[in-house]
Parts: C-alpha cells; sequence; structure tokens
C-alpha cells in the first residue's frame, strides 16, 4: 500500500478486517455488557433486556430482538435508533451489520456536530454533498458483515473538520449481542451482503448548494478555531448522551444534568471519557471545548427552521412490520 493510500485509510478508514466478513462465535460477554453500563453508553438489562450471546455461531434473536455490536455503543450508538439513522438504512438500502465502527463514529460526529455546534437538526443534503457509501472490499464482492463504509467524498474533506479512525479494529465483527428491538426499532435482521445503488454515490441538486455553503462557511469557522472530531466526541461524553439514539431533546436544546436524553444523569470519570476518546479517534489529551448550543443558549428558532433537510421517511408499511417485529 502507497502513503497516500495508507494515509487516507486512516483518516476514512472503515476497519473492516477480513475475518469480519462472516459470522463467528460472538467474543461479547457479560461482563463487557455490564462494563458499558457502567460507563453510562448502554441501558440497564431491564430497560434493554440485552444479553450476550452464548453457543449461538450466528445471530438467532427471539421475536423482538435486534443485534448490537460492543464497537457501535463505544461510537455513540444507542436503541432506540434517531429517524436519521433508520432513515440513512432505508435510503440506502443497508442494514446495521453492513456498516463498521468507523462508520457509525462518522455519523455519530455529523449528528452532534449539526446540532450543538451548528444549532440545527441535522442536515441530509449537507450529508450527502460530503459523504458517500463504498462497498467492501469492491463492488463485486461486498461482506456480509461491514460491506459498506461512509467515506469522505473526494476533495471534500477540507471542508469538514479534521479527525483520523483507527485504520484497523481487528474483529470487531465477533463482539455482538442480543437487545430489545425498542420502538421505533431497527429492521427486522436479514442476511445477506448490501447491494450496491446509485444513491451510494449520488449528489445533491444545484438547488440545494446555496444552503449547503451557507453551512460549510459555519463548519469552516468552527475548523479554524480549532474544532476537530475529538472535540465532538468529548463533547457528547460529556453529555451522557449518544448521538445515534432518539432523544428526548436535540443537542441545541440539551438541558443539562437534568436532560432526559443523558443516559446517565452521574459525570462520567475523566479516565473513562478519554478511554472512549482513544477508542475513537486515537486522541489522549482533553479538547477544549467552545461555547455549545444548548437549552441555555438555544439557536433562534428560525435559524433552525430555516436548515431542515431530513431522509426520506420509512414507508408505512416497513413502519408497521418493525411494530410488529417489537410487539
Amino acid at each position: 500500500m502507497t502513503g497516500r493510500k495508507a494515509a487516507a485509510k486512516r483518516k476514512d478508514g472503515d476497519g473492516s478486517p477480513a475475518d469480519a466478513s462472516e459470522w463467528n462465535k460472538s467474543k461479547c460477554s457479560k461482563a463487557i455488557l455490564l462494563e458499558l453500563v457502567k460507563d453510562g453508553l448502554l441501558q440497564d438489562k431491564d430497560v434493554l433486556c440485552w444479553r450476550a450471546p452464548e453457543l449461538d455461531l450466528q445471530p438467532l434473536e427471539k421475536p423482538g430482538e435486534t443485534i448490537l455490536f460492543q464497537h457501535f455503543v463505544e461510537r455513540g450508538l444507542a436503541l432506540p435508533t434517531s429517524d436519521f439513522f433508520r432513515g440513512l438504512l432505508h435510503f440506502y438500502g443497508i442494514q446495521i451489520q453492513h456498516l463498521p465502527p468507523n462508520s457509525i463514529l462518522h455519523l455519530s460526529i455529523y449528528v452532534h456536530l449539526c446540532e450543538a455546534f451548528l444549532g440545527i437538526q441535522l442536515h441530509w443534503n449537507l450529508f450527502r454533498y460530503l459523504f458517500h457509501l463504498k462497498p467492501l472490499p469492491d463492488l463485486k464482492n461486498p461482506r456480509r458483515i461491514g460491506g459498506c463504509y461512509f467515506q469522505l467524498k473526494q476533495c471534500r474533506g477540507a471542508e469538514y473538520i479534521e479527525y483520523s479512525t483507527p485504520s484497523s479494529l481487528s474483529g470487531w465483527g465477533n463482539f455482538w449481542f442480543y437487545a430489545k428491538n425498542l420502538s421505533p426499532s431497527l429492521p427486522e435482521h436479514q442476511e445477506g451482503a448490501p447491494v450496491p445503488s446509485k444513491s451510494w454515490n449520488g449528489e445533491v441538486d444545484d438547488e440545494d448548494m446555496a444552503q449547503i455553503q451557507d453551512l460549510l462557511k459555519k463548519i469552516k469557522g468552527h475548523r479554524q478555531a480549532g474544532v476537530t472530531g475529538a472535540t465532538v466526541v468529548w463533547s457528547w461524553l460529556q453529555r451522557r448522551i449518544q448521538p445515534l439514539q432518539r432523544r428526548a431533546n436535540f443537542g441545541y436544546h440539551y438541558g443539562g444534568e437534568e436532560d432526559p436524553s443523558r443516559m446517565s444523569r452521574m459525570a462520567m470519570f475523566e479516565a473513562t471519557a478519554l478511554k472512549y476518546l482513544k477508542k475513537a479517534v486515537g486522541v489522549t489529551a482533553i479538547p477544549v471545548i467552545p461555547e455549545l448550543f444548548s437549552a441555555d443558549n438555544a439557536p433562534l428558532p428560525s435559524e433552525v427552521k430555516k436548515y431542515q433537510s431530513h431522509p426520506p421517511e420509512v414507508s408505512s408499511t416497513q413502519e408497521l412490520e418493525r411494530m410488529v417485529t417489537v410487539e
């Protein structure tokens, strides 16, 4: 691998090693899940009904269950997932196991950047301008697990905040577990590799570019002020929220210690937060957090309304199928 290609891999790394392409007996133990609960990244067992696989060689969910991965929880995903996340899966025609951990991180950073730093709801057209979905390892043979990943489009990294991700997360696909598929629920688990489509590499319409350019200027301002991916990750760890969870409040209306979106009312220990920051972006120093949008520093409602762009809604039929799965 050339130096240039290696650097690109580190920046937008898919984190999908070859040994994660098929299901294997899970290494995600009860002790691991209890640590995630203790650290405030996973709900208690009596809420989420999670369970560690024991002898299962591949997922064998009970009715109303779904599959999660330890590395996803560590990078901002919790149940029930947000409308954005479920809409994204629907738009690209993929399932949760098709994405590797670094793609989950990209999504979490983007959501929290929009909500807490830009003071808007996540902007779908801006996301599609910045990122595209790529098959792994190639177009003809995508893997069943981690078979596609989000990457910044060519030449658009300079328009976004900087951060690096681990180039390899060897064996991440072996750390899966079961959890109650809380409503609004994820699609019922289906086997098979992702099927690439035109949507994976689509561009936004010209009529949407004016608003996207406005938001890129705001991002540039944050980047020049020193905001990086590490800043964003540290921010959501301090707020005790999971960006890809369906929350009571958007980040620009975060209400502090009593906010119902928090996974825990207790502050996260500094050493614990640094542990997850290092796992996500390889940073071991505490970033400086600028003043963020919140309930005490809310954006103008007109600004929030101005920058509205959401993924296509999931059809009512598919939503009904999800509800049946849970019930």
